[in-house]
């Protein structure tokens, strides 16, 4: 079995933690489906197509030219850390997400196990997008594999926690928490003020 090219292994990721398909891909490249996936696969994108991919996906090309440039082509996609979204494209996406969360929150009457499923269900059930649109710029979002299952661990800025670093003379403290506190968190806060 031929191993997947390095280019098109990164940018099937950021297609996924985006929230997109192949197909919706495609389609904005202007390239068919198949055709699109051939030049993924064979790793023939033009250039042009490359920088489109960037722009629509918010690719740092730079960030993935010195992933791709270190010996032996480690990644950083290997263990899945896939870099945040701008705050512009964040800002873009923001929109569409908290519609459909305040939606939810007034149609389950504000019973957060039900919202957040709903709005699991409404995003592809992609816990990755829906955290990197909805916490603060400076939380990390870490993607890990445990037992061949998808885990996410969200470290975010607060007053105590389970790491602390130094920037400067001052301590930074850092929280860690789940995928799935960090979703009910941000519900429950939307929750106070909308109810």
């Amino acid at each position: 079995m031929k191993e997947e090219n390095a280019i098109a292994k990164q940018i099937k990721k950021y297609i996924k933690y985006r929230n997109k398909t192949l197909h919706e891909t495609a389609d904005e490249m202007g390239i068919g489906y198949t055709t699109f996936c051939e030049q993924l696969n064979r790793g023939t994108l033009r250039a042009e197509t490359l920088f489109r991919l960037a722009d629509y996906l918010d690719i740092d090309l730079n960030l993935m030219m010195q992933s791709l440039s270190s010996p032996g082509h480690l990644s950083l996609f290997e263990g899945d850390a896939v870099p945040r979204m701008s705050k512009a494209h964040r800002e873009n996406e923001l929109d569409q997400v908290m519609h459909m969360l305040d939606y939810l929150i007034h149609q389950t009457l504000g019973k957060t196990g039900e919202i957040k499923r709903e709005l699991l269900k409404a995003f592809n059930g992609n816990f990755f997008y829906l955290l990197d649109v909805l916490t603060p710029e400076n939380a990390d979002i870490l993607l890990f594999s445990e037992r061949g299952k998808e885990k996410i661990k969200v470290y975010t800025s607060g007053r105590s926690g389970e790491s602390c670093s130094f920037t400067g003379s001052r301590p930074v403290f850092r929280k860690m928490l789940s995928a799935d506190d960090e979703l009910n968190r941000i519900i429950e806060e939307r929750k106070e003020k909308l109810l």
